[in-house]
């Protein structure tokens, strides 16, 4: 884990270093927001109501908010870090479950065309947590950071937005009874550059 936060420290201080060297038009670097849709992992809660229809809480879903730095490198290759939030929650008028990360990302791309790029990366889990209110229940069960691993591809259909389908693989462990719980997802992300 130390090797982890001491590779985003790296990573967050060469983009730095790397602005403060290039000229303010043409440095490589630009910040960016996003946010997607995600679906896998194991079933951690499903809720049933009263019209007889159900929600189900995943480990690998439901929705991702990104936001963070690219650094393009060169021609061929670019390096992006991001902080997110990840949730996946069924709710009721009585009561809802959530289940709630903060992943942050560091992913290294080969640019194939000027559109197209593919990557690979590591994603650190932090925060994990389970909670219920109302009706369904009260309290939280709280998992262990984790490392993870990511693969995707990104097509940018203009200079300053693109779609990701990736593959995340992770694993959690609640922190009391260390049982394992499959995170692993797929989904699709769009960013915006600036």
């Amino acid at each position: 884990m130390k090797k982890f936060a001491a590779l985003i420290a790296l990573a967050i201080a060469s983009t730095g270093v790397a602005q403060a060297q290039a000229p303010a038009e043409d440095n490589g670097v630009r910040f960016f927001l996003g946010a997607g849709l995600t679906a896998g992992g194991d079933k951690l809660v499903k809720l049933e109501f009263t019209d007889g229809t159900d929600s189900t809480v995943t480990a690998g879903g439901l929705v991702q908010l990104t936001g963070g730095v690219d650094y393009r490198i060169n021609s061929d290759f670019s390096l992006q870090t991001s902080i997110n939030y990840h949730v996946s929650d069924a709710t009721a008028s009585d009561g809802s479950v959530k289940f709630t990360r903060m992943p942050i990302e560091l992913i290294g791309y080969y640019n194939v065309t000027p559109e197209w790029r593919i990557g690979a990366g590591a994603r650190y889990v932090s925060s994990a947590k389970l909670s219920a209110s109302g009706n369904a229940g009260h309290g939280h069960v709280d998992f262990d950071n984790t490392v993870g691993a990511l693969v995707e591809a990104e097509y940018m259909f203009s200079p300053k937005a693109g779609v990701k389908f990736r593959y995340v693989a992770e694993k959690y462990k609640v922190s009391i009874t260390k049982e394992k719980v499959d995170g692993n997802h797929f989904g699709a992300m769009f960013n915006y550059y600036f």
